[in-house]
């Protein structure tokens, strides 16, 4: 309902907060008598339009790139993104992952939409920026396990070729920081236990490297 939810003035200003139709009833009276008039569905109040944003993990970096991106939008239930040079180039999700296998600068679009069916467009041209590479290419990925997927804290990582030597654990938000790091002598055919207390909740991205290169990345919720 409004606010006042009643008036006697003759011109009143109401207030509506909350999404949904509503009636309005006014009953005029004088010394003859009293006449109502009711307005059914009378006053529409519609949510407030979407406010489409988002960021990635990273920006830039040789080919193949892994993107992480981070939605940041606000008051909407749905989002349609499209990846130019991106693989998957379009997705629903709300924090999609896109590989870019090409060098050059591609675009990004977001489209937000609220329940009323309004929508906001975002697009970040020449957002994500991906050269060629510039030294001996990296592995192969290889096979990259992490659980429980989502976490409270701890989590184990599989590699199911591992190289022999020490790895790095880096965790990354989607803002692109960097929120814990980890050297690990790592050894064939074992897995890592990785206990991160105080890591806040929220979506990260995990990158595993070793002296040969990057061996994975994975997202993981913790909650």
């Amino acid at each position: 309902v409004g606010t006042p939810a009643t008036s006697t003035q003759q011109n009143p200003q109401v207030q509506y907060t909350e999404p949904g139709v509503y009636p309005v009833t006014l009953r005029a009276t004088n010394d003859a008598g009293t006449d109502t008039l009711v307005r059914t569905d009378y006053i529409t109040v519609n949510l407030p339009l979407p406010m489409g944003e988002f960021a990635a993990v990273v920006t830039m970096g040789e080919a193949p790139l892994t993107v992480v991106f981070g939605n940041q939008s606000t008051g909407a239930e749905t989002y349609a993104w499209e990846f130019t040079g991106g693989a998957p180039n379009r997705s629903t999700e709300e924090n999609p992952v896109v590989i870019y296998e090409d060098e050059g600068n591609w675009s990004v679009l977001l489209t937000a939409t609220n329940a009323d069916g309004a929508s906001e467009q975002l697009l970040k041209r020449a957002y994500i920026q991906v050269s060629g590479v510039t030294s001996l290419p990296d592995p192969e990925p290889a096979e990259l396990l992490v659980y429980p997927n989502p976490s409270q804290g701890a989590i184990t990582i599989r590699l199911a070729e591992p190289p022999t030597g020490a790895v790095q654990l880096r965790l990354i938000d989607l803002h692109g920081r960097q929120v814990r790091q980890q050297p690990v002598d790592y050894v064939a055919g074992k897995e890592i236990a990785w206990l991160l207390q105080g890591v806040p909740e929220g979506l990260y991205l995990l990158e595993v490297t070793g002296k040969e290169g990057r061996l994975g990345t994975a997202k993981v919720l913790f909650n």
